[in-house]
């Protein structure tokens, strides 16, 4: 079923997500590649400790969250992006992790 795939897996460092990499490098060695997808570095840097790069090469870590329109609860004019913004927020690619409260700008978005 993953032989030769690549798999993406948001949200890759919780309890699910630990268990589904295990299962898929256990029955699919064959695997081309597993991207993680997380904003929760720490985990992330445990994850690689469980699975050094030296010895998982199939594996690949990405810090970052992707907007979409329950994370913008509300814009408020002179903080941050104008509310004109909204709609080229959505579905891109946080940079780092933003804590509600923090003023977006556009060094939060990663340009592709």
């Amino acid at each position: 079923m993953f032989d030769n795939k690549v798999v993406l897996i948001t949200g890759g460092t919780g309890s699910f997500d630990k268990k589904f990499i295990e299962t898929i490098l256990a029955r699919y060695p064959k695997v081309k590649k597993i991207i993680i997808f997380s904003r929760d570095e720490l985990k992330q840097f445990e994850l690689k400790q469980r699975y050094p790069p030296n010895q998982f090469p199939q594996l690949r870590f990405f810090i970052g969250d992707v907007i979409d329109a329950s994370c913008i609860k509300s814009v408020r004019p002179g903080y941050g992006l104008a509310p004109k913004h909204i709609d080229a927020l959505l579905g891109q690619t946080m940079t780092q992790s933003v804590t509600f409260g923090t003023a977006v700008d556009w060094a939060h978005v990663r340009s592709e």
